[in-house]
């Protein structure tokens, strides 16, 4: 272990919910005679509560229809009104006791006497924490970790252990957040007596956890990538210098895997030693990730060490820089900011360190974080969404100095998303089924709120989009589907005049124009286009953005994938001998749509599809 500044501690001297299921919002349509003839504004979009974005505060917020005189204490036994809102024509209403503002909102939305009810949360200011050394933290913008707050900020369900010189216990940014954890000098667990506080001088593992999850939005210290996960404090020696022999800190990994932890962060040296290796395949079989530091002797890390179960973190300096004592070589997997690192420090404070040891935990952080989205997500996709979402800024692809580049927190979070909510597709399916409903993400200037999902039915369902306002579907697997015979239908209801934008993701992540030019809303309507072969690959993604003139809404109720029948030319429904006039007419002219094999010409493969499928029925 050395130090290369007087103020930091590097120690690479040579070398490097219960089961949560995203939390879908929750639709509520008000019913009775007051729904005669009305929109679908009656919706209430109610995301679960999380901690440091949004709470319950014990009120709800409701507005009465116009003309309805109702008291709303006389609904619900034991609530109390506490305001009205003469503005805006709003009743703040005191939820009573034993009942949730989920529940309350949904009692008086049955009634069908409001227009909306919400709970009155308290809410935060979006992605950007309270806690006041915020400001010195430069590495949460540059690795995106703000942007990605707007969508998850974690849950409980991901332990990250911290195998290193211990943890200050009582550090109000990790105290509660901290499991039972390990001291693998002792050999005992935290609950057998294992001291796992922190040892060293300089609190160097408490520096580390600080990075992977202090707590944000307390009003304390610092923030670290994940609010909300758990840190398993795993103490790897018993020395004041920190120092560690590398068996133990490997036992110490090992131990971690074993009892929970599904990423393990090593802020060590000695990440080319096979031994790591092997621990990290051992890691790999229990099903977790094992992170370790590349190091800071600027030393240069062959491919002998590109170990394939162990993630290696390089760091980078504000102007995006490998800094001189910096590791890199083809051994490197990825980096992150390693320079001037606010984090936490011993004794309830906080320290700012250079070095790999602070890239490292925030890369566990940040699988963490992603992997909290969706802890049922298998370990192979969780590596695969870190390296594709990482930012290149070196040469074209993987290089010795950043490995796949800087790691991105916000693009690793919308990733393992999409990852839950993959429709799946097969032709067959649709054949037998029906049309298939796809969940569309309602994407506000400021957040990212939790899926939909959409029914077929137009008065089934319906979303609110106002101005400029954007749904982006989930991605859906659309393996083996045959493009020529899949139609993508879109249902809208308008109370004031507008156009639809559609767009869907090309194979190299491109947003496409699907409708130029944009698509006019005229009232109650089914859009059906059909998808360019293009846009059909082993995945589909869609996204939807409305442009209205008028201040009221206009309401998506579905959104379909949907069996095509070629045979239909005129889309009548019905298959005739139109059906057969108009796509001989088109043949013969060369019309684009008579190119019903979506080979990219219009040739006697045309015709010859064309007629079975016309024989056949369909």
């Amino acid at each position: 272990m050395d130090t290369h500044d007087s103020s930091v501690l590097g120690r690479e001297a040579t070398g490097l919910l219960s089961a949560w299921i995203p939390q879908a919002l929750v639709l509520f349509l008000a019913s009775g005679s007051a729904l005669a003839g009305a929109p679908p504004a009656l919706w209430n979009i109610i995301p679960s509560p999380q901690p440091g974005v949004r709470e319950f505060s014990g009120q709800v917020i409701a507005k009465p229809r116009a003309g309805e005189r109702i008291d709303p204490v006389s609904i619900v036994p034991g609530s109390e009104l506490v305001a009205f809102i003469e503005q805006t024509g709003e009743w703040i209403i005191k939820t009573p006791a034993g009942m949730t503002d989920g529940a309350m909102t949904v009692r008086l939305a049955s009634t069908g006497a409001f227009e909306y009810t919400e709970p009155d949360w308290i809410v935060y200011p979006r992605g950007f924490p309270d806690d006041p050394l915020y400001v010195s933290q430069w590495h949460h913008p540059r690795i995106s970790t703000p942007s990605a707050w707007t969508l998850w900020t974690g849950v409980p369900a991901i332990v990250v252990a911290i195998a290193d010189s211990g943890v200050d216990l009582s550090h109000p940014d990790l105290a509660p957040v901290l499991v039972g954890g390990y001291n693998a000098v002792s050999k005992l667990a935290q609950w057998e007596g294992g001291n796992v506080s922190d040892v060293s001088n300089a609190g160097h593992g408490t520096a580390v956890a600080g990075c992977v999850g202090a707590i944000g939005n307390n009003g304390y210290g610092v923030a670290g990538v994940g609010w909300n996960l758990r840190i398993m404090p795993v103490r790897v020696t018993n020395e004041p210098s920190g120092s560690a022999v590398l068996s133990t800190v490997l036992a110490g990994c090992r131990w971690a895997a074993e009892h929970g932890a599904r990423v393990v962060n090593s802020s060590y040296a000695g990440v080319s030693s096979a031994s790591v290796q092997s621990t990290g395949a051992y890691i790999r079989n229990q099903g977790g990730i094992l992170v370790w530091a590349a190091g800071n002797s600027g030393q240069f890390l062959p491919s002998s060490a590109d170990w394939p179960d162990v993630v290696i973190v390089g760091a980078v300096d504000t102007q995006d820089l490998r800094p001189s004592w910096g590791n890199y070589g083809p051994a490197l997997d990825l980096v992150a900011p390693g320079v001037e690192i606010a984090t936490t420090g011993k004794n309830g404070g906080s320290s700012t360190h250079n070095g790999t040891s602070f890239s490292a935990p925030l890369v566990a952080g940040v699988i963490a974080l992603a992997w909290s989205v969706g802890p049922s997500i298998d370990r192979a996709s969780i590596l695969d969404d870190l390296s594709i979402s990482c930012e290149d800024i070196g040469p074209f692809g993987e290089d010795d100095v950043f490995g796949r580049g800087v790691v991105n927190a916000r693009e690793m979070v919308l990733r393992t998303w999409r990852r839950t909510h993959v429709f799946q597709a097969p032709l067959t399916s649709l054949d037998e089924e029906g049309p298939l409903s796809v969940e569309l993400w309602p994407i506000r200037p400021a957040a990212l709120v939790k899926p939909v999902q959409f029914g077929s039915d137009l008065n089934a369902l319906a979303v609110a989009m106002t101005n400029g306002e954007r749904l982006e579907s989930s991605t859906i697997n659309l393996t083996g589907l045959d493009p020529r015979r899949t139609q993508l239908r879109l249902a809208t209801f308008q109370t004031s005049w507008g156009e639809l934008a559609v767009e869907y993701l090309n194979e190299d992540g491109a947003w496409m124009s699907l409708i130029e030019p944009a698509s006019t809303i005229e009232g109650p309507i089914v859009h059906a286009w059909d998808l360019p072969p293009e846009a059909v690959h082993e995945w589909f993604a869609l996204r939807i953005t409305v442009h209205t003139t008028g201040t009221d809404p206009i309401y998506v109720s579905s959104l379909s994938i949907a069996s095509r029948c070629l045979a239909d030319f005129d889309d009548s429904g019905f298959v005739d001998i139109d059906d057969f006039t108009e796509f001989v007419s088109a043949f013969e002219v060369g019309s684009p749509s008579s190119d019903v094999d979506g080979s990219g010409f219009v040739d006697t493969d045309d015709f010859t599809y064309f007629i079975l499928a016309f024989n056949a029925g369909c």
